[in-house]
């Protein structure tokens, strides 16, 4: 007799059967030697009780996707009076059982953490470490049965289970449980990867004499799926809502010290801070407020937002912001407004949602940074930038200017002479020479205009803008083209020529840059906002460009402060760039 049919022979005879289990090796035999190696060890020979096991080892197979198993054991259970070789057969651990307790047993769901907690008083009562196991059908051996099943799991409540299973065995037998929970976890595995294993006859025929128990196999997977949901749902608010209790009573605790300190930081930072609820009431303000809105804090603390700021400037600045953040959504601006002294005050601010676990809304954190000196530097710049275009301009006019117009009207006449003389092949030269200096010549003209600092009128900024686009297809022989369907009159002459000054910056950036063969600059109003956009056929631009260090996309932005405007650089549908400068409502006129 091979050693493969020995195998088979011994298993049979242990088993009465030859499971599918140990037939996906039959081709290797040494694989089903271990296989029938850890069961003897870890479970048919295993000095805990046979009825315990046997139930157990039903009970946890209901949670292998593979039915095998469950059906494999629970015939045993069911079917067998003797299950395995040389067990006990008395009545306190006898095996079998009827189909109706299986099918009850089969349907009662893990316990969840509530639900443990008696168990686990119980092995925890049990004083000295047990000797012997407990007495079949007894408190502690279902205390046991229901810890084990725990640990198995690896549910929330596995650690607590384990050590108080630990501690109520003498070490052996606890090692004999925990030997046998891992061989009953090797099993599902092999089973769940071996999904065509076949159910033998013996299966079949219980499956076919108890419907009760046929119909339970073909759904306990979604049951045990939904219990599984339900314990997670379960177990997700009691954690969550101890969580709740937990930093509910560390905040009441902590309240009056952590309050202090945020008292003492928020009075001591130079930002402007405060808070506002969702009935849109002033709650704090820091004393950098006090002092930019000259009113003591009393007089703000309980009010409406719109009577600490203004009727106007809250409709013109804070208005949408604030409900957007209301919304849930951070939000951050630039502007500026007029304070008691009658000044204007920069600002840069952030309004973040004070939200709480489940995102809901209380109140909205208001903090603004001075940038009033910022920005008169930032003007400087842009005076110290349109000063030196001033000079390089009259240096181009003045000089080169005069100098190529002297060069040209040289070249003319040599042009002249040589006609006379009809020298062919010098005349052609002289002739590319003349008409160059008068193309190079026109060039510097264009130049020398685009350098000069132009004040831009309120209402002649298209007029304007149609110019430059003009002057930009002459110089460098692109498609610039401009478009405004309807009148866009501006309120303000120095806005008007800070959006002049972008497009000028855009286009430049354009042509040198971008590498445009084809330039479209469109004045219009959306949303009843002036609304700028260049969009070129360029090699575009990086994905985050206000990461950039070109001094142009700077000064775009600085010009964009200075109008009150958002300027947005962003790639262009299609391929290349699109700028856009959208100005606030009120400077449409």
């Amino acid at each position: 007799m091979s050693k493969r049919d020995q195998l088979e022979s011994e298993i049979a005879g242990r088993l009465g059967i030859y499971p599918s289990f140990y037939q996906v090796g039959e081709n290797q035999p040494e694989i089903v030697t271990n296989l029938w190696e850890q069961t003897l060890f870890a479970y048919l020979d295993n000095p805990i009780p046979d009825g315990f096991k046997e139930r157990l080892f039903v009970y946890l197979s209901r949670f292998c996707k593979v039915p095998y198993c469950v059906t494999r054991h629970a015939t045993w259970l069911v079917t067998r009076d003797d299950p395995h070789l040389g067990a006990d057969i008395d009545g306190e651990n006898r095996a079998r059982i009827s189909v109706f307790e299986m099918v009850e047993m089969l349907n009662r769901p893990a316990l969840d953490q509530e639900e443990l907690q008696s168990h686990l008083e119980v092995l925890r009562g049990v004083g000295e470490p047990l000797g012997e196991w407990p007495r079949n059908g007894s408190i502690i051996e279902e205390s046991v049965f229901a810890c084990s099943t725990s640990v198995f799991l690896s549910d929330s409540s596995a650690l607590d289970c384990r050590i108080a299973l630990r501690d109520a065995f003498r070490s052996d037998w606890y090692e004999r449980l925990v030997l046998f929970l891992s061989f009953v976890r090797t099993a599902h595995f092999w089973t769940e990867t071996h999904d065509n294993l076949q159910l033998e006859p013996d299966v079949e025929s219980v499956l076919s004499d108890y419907p009760p128990f046929a119909e339970w196999v073909s759904s306990y997977n979604q049951q045990v799926e939904r219990e599984q949901q339900q314990q997670q749902r379960k177990e997700r608010e009691l954690y969550e809502q101890k969580q709740r209790n937990y930093f509910r009573d560390l905040a009441t605790k902590r309240l009056v010290k952590q309050e202090k300190k945020f008292r003492t930081l928020a009075d001591n930072v130079p930002e402007l801070f405060c808070y506002v609820d969702t009935k849109l009431r002033c709650q704090f303000v820091n004393r950098r407020y006090e002092e930019v809105f000259g009113r003591p804090r009393q007089q703000m603390l309980g009010r409406p937002i719109i009577d600490v700021v203004g009727n106007d400037d809250y409709l013109r600045m804070i208005q949408e912001p604030l409900q957007t953040a209301l919304a849930g959504n951070r939000v951050s601006f630039v502007d500026k407004f007029r304070v008691y002294d009658g000044t204007d005050f920069w600002f840069t601010a952030v309004l973040i949602p004070d939200q709480n676990e489940q995102g809901q809304v209380s109140g909205v954190y208001f903090l603004a940074t001075d940038i009033t000196e910022r920005r008169a530097l930032e003007k400087q710049v842009l005076d110290v930038a349109a000063e030196e275009s001033r000079r390089i301009g009259n240096d181009l006019h003045d000089g080169i200017g005069q100098a190529l117009t002297g060069l040209s009207m040289v070249a003319d006449t040599l042009v002249t002479a040589m006609s006379r003389r009809e020298a062919a092949p010098e005349l052609r030269f002289a002739k590319k020479l003349d008409a160059g200096l008068k193309q190079t010549l026109g060039q510097v003209r264009v130049l020398a205009r685009g350098m000069y600092p132009v004040d831009v009128d309120a209402a002649g900024l298209m007029s304007a803008l149609s110019l430059m686009c003009e002057q930009i297809t002459d110089l460098y022989n692109i498609d610039c083209s401009f478009e405004c369907n309807e009148p866009v009159l501006l309120a303000d002459n120095q806005v008007a020529t800070q959006v002049f000054r972008i497009a000028q910056e855009a286009t430049t950036n354009a042509v040198k840059h971008g590498k445009a063969k084809r330039i479209e600059v469109v004045l219009l109003i959306e949303n009843n906002c002036p609304r700028l956009r260049v969009i070129d056929d360029g090699v575009g631009i990086v994905e985050n460009p206000q990461q950039s260090h070109g001094m142009g996309l700077r000064i775009m932005g600085y010009r964009a402060g200075i109008a009150g405007a958002e300027l947005r650089i962003r790639p262009a549908t299609g391929g290349g760039t699109e700028v856009s400068c959208t100005l606030a409502r009120e400077n449409n006129r």
